[in-house]
């Protein structure tokens, strides 16, 4: 691994988790406002959903509903599959860096890939009768719908995705 905790290609496998995995018994007991942060980091060269199962299970040990966690697996796989598609172009030699962070009251993932970047201002609003055909723009809609603050670095090139935990 080199010195900045990032893999290059021919040390990343499909997926190669930097963290400790999330186990039941690391989570501490929640106790009052003080809550247990769970973080992961993972490099890609080919999206999968090792580091899902991660998140997902932290949030269910964080007592998230399904819904919360519904949104933020597809934002997540939404903001993956744009970044090995549109940001990397396909390229297996380039890395996708992802790292979240789970609380007792939110879910924090950062995605980010080696491509030139976007304006997401650009982007056409799906919704839009003249644009119900387009292909563009429909994922970053849908993790806008589903997460409660979507933002993008100046380049283009990462997206962070914040989710607050939905009150029942």
């Amino acid at each position: 691994m080199s010195a900045n905790n990032v893999m290059t290609a021919t040390q990343a496998t499909a997926c190669e988790r930097i963290a400790a995995p999330p186990r039941e018994e690391n989570v501490s007991p929640l106790r009052g406002e003080h809550v247990a942060k769970r973080r992961g980091k993972y490099v890609l060269t080919v999206p999968n959903d090792k580091f899902l199962r991660d998140i997902i299970a932290v949030m269910k040990l964080a007592g998230f509903s399904d819904h919360d966690i519904f949104g933020v697996r597809l934002a997540v796989e939404e903001a993956v599959a744009n970044a090995y598609t549109h940001g990397n172009r396909r390229d297996v030699t380039k890395q996708i860096m992802i790292s979240y962070e789970v609380t007792r009251r939110s879910v924090r993932a950062v995605v980010e890939d080696q491509g030139q970047g976007f304006k997401p201002a650009h982007l056409p609003d799906p919704t839009l009768l003249e644009n119900l055909d387009k292909e563009r723009g429909r994922g970053v809609a849908l993790m806008r719908t589903f997460m409660t603050r979507v933002r993008f670095n100046r380049r283009g090139n990462k997206v962070t995705l914040f989710k607050r935990r939905t009150e029942d």
